[in-house]
């Protein structure tokens, strides 16, 4: 493992050259250390936004799909995209309940 001292005896032959023998590990490698998790800081004017991703993501497919091509459908396709995810009455990503 990465990081960790090993002694090991070699051999020289004519056909597969150097080959590693008796490997001994001398000091095993430092466990990894785990990795912290920053706390994410968030934006307490987009809290109330949080459907923006969603409806961002379905307007990019609707674009790729060649079904929003003007700034007037985009309005449309966006507005119905949000009021979609809110009639489904979930509650927000991260809300206790």
């Amino acid at each position: 493992s990465k990081g960790a001292l090993i002694q090991a005896s070699t051999e020289e032959t004519e056909h597969f050259g150097a080959w590693l023998n008796d490997i001994e590990v001398l000091k095993p490698a430092e466990p990894a250390q785990p990795i912290r998790e920053v706390p994410r800081q968030i934006n307490s004017s987009l809290v109330d936004r949080w459907w923006l991703p969603f409806v961002s993501n379905q307007v990019a497919h609707g674009q790729t799909a060649g079904l929003i091509t003007d700034k007037p459908s985009l309005n449309v396709w966006a507005k119905a995209y949000k009021d979609c995810i809110l009639a489904l009455d979930i509650d927000e990503p991260g809300a206790d309940g």
